[in-house]
Parts: C-alpha cells; sequence; structure tokens
C-alpha cells in the first residue's frame, strides 16, 4: 500500500505574515504549530541554530525595556528562538537554543527599544525528521520599577532603628556605569536610592 498525506502550510509560515504578539503582565500561552511549515529565514545563524529544517514567524511592538519571551515545544522537538530587530531582514536582536526537546527556551533581556518592532522566528533545531508538532509561545513585559533611574532615586529617611523598605529589580535596566572595579564587574541591572547623612556613624 502507499499514500500521500499533504499538509498545509501555517499562515505564519512566512516572516511577512507574522503572527502578532500582545505583551501582558502574565506569561499568556497562544498555541500554535509547526506543521506544514517550510524555511523561510537563513539556513543556519551561527552556533545558535546551525542546522534548522522548519520555521514559522511571529512579531510585536515592546512596550516595556525588560520582556520574556517563552517557548515551550512537545517532547518529539528541539525548538529554537531567534528575535531580529525592525523587520523579516533586521539584524539578530538575540537568540537561544540551549535546550533539548521538552524544555522549551526562554529569553528574558532588559534593552528591548520600547514602541520599536520585533520579529520572532520559531525553529525546528532538528534536520530530520521534519515536524507536525505543536507548540505555545507567550511574551511577558516588565514595567521599570519607580526608581530604575538615577534621576528618579528613591529618598531613604534614616532611623533611630533598621527600618527595612521593600523594592525591586524587576523590569530594572542599567542606568548606571558597566562596570566598577572588582566590586561590581559584570552588572546587568541597577535601581537607586538617596538619603541625607543625620549623623557620622
Amino acid at each position: 500500500t502507499i499514500c500521500v498525506q499533504g499538509f498545509l502550510a501555517p499562515a505564519n509560515d512566512d516572516c511577512a505574515n507574522a503572527t502578532v504578539l500582545t505583551p501582558s503582565s502574565a506569561c499568556t500561552p497562544v498555541n500554535l504549530t509547526l506543521s506544514g511549515a517550510t524555511l523561510d529565514g537563513p539556513a543556519a545563524v551561527g552556533t545558535c541554530s546551525p542546522n534548522p529544517s522548519q520555521d514559522v514567524w511571529c512579531s510585536f511592538s515592546a512596550t516595556t525595556e525588560m520582556m520574556r519571551i517563552v517557548l515551550s515545544g512537545d517532547n518529539i522537538i528541539s525548538v529554537g528562538l531567534q528575535v531580529y530587530n525592525e523587520s523579516c531582514g533586521g539584524s539578530l536582536f538575540t537568540c537561544r537554543n540551549v535546550n533539548g526537546s521538552v524544555n522549551g527556551e526562554t529569553i528574558l533581556v532588559n534593552n528591548f527599544v520600547i514602541g520599536q518592532a520585533y520579529f520572532i522566528r520559531v525553529l525546528n533545531e532538528y534536520a530530520t525528521p521534519l515536524t507536525t508538532s505543536n507548540f505555545t509561545i507567550c511574551l511577558q513585559e516588565y514595567p521599570a520599577p519607580a526608581n530604575d533611574d538615577c534621576a528618579d532615586a528613591t529618598v531613604l529617611i534614616p532611623g533611630s532603628e533598621c527600618t527595612s523598605v521593600n523594592l525591586t529589580l524587576s523590569g530594572a535596566t542599567l542606568d548606571g556605569p558597566a562596570a566598577v572595579g572588582t566590586c561590581s564587574p559584570n552588572p546587568s541591572q541597577d535601581v537607586w536610592y538617596s538619603f541625607t547623612a543625620t549623623t557620622e556613624m
């Protein structure tokens, strides 16, 4: 016996028809598929994607500087992520392909440009076999804290007792120098505080 089975290409098979994702404060998965997908982008992107066989595309407009992209596949494919600046043929912003099947991939960076368009390329990282599997993707935003920049430093009031103030690094970018000797050789985020000294000690 012999049969021929056809697989229609998904709507977002080509970058020009990328699925638009809407960032939110929670990671809300969007169900998509690689079934019927061809290879629209480059056949290799360095060590991040050396030998992809299928890809589909998503796009979004950055709403915060820190954003997380979470990609989850099933246990028979290894999915990878590439993010491009502004257009289908834009420069590569970041990519990730470190996990095997089951685990998916996650990108969390804090240097997105608010209002700029980005294009996500989701890949089947196996040269063979081709897959008809589904996956989910979500896009989570992290607003910058009020004291992200030194100009907006949180004012601390000295007291006779040590009273803790609850604050966060969630959404924080790097406002100060990228390195300060051995004390902070490679920082990635910072927030700021100020106070007026009331005693010498």
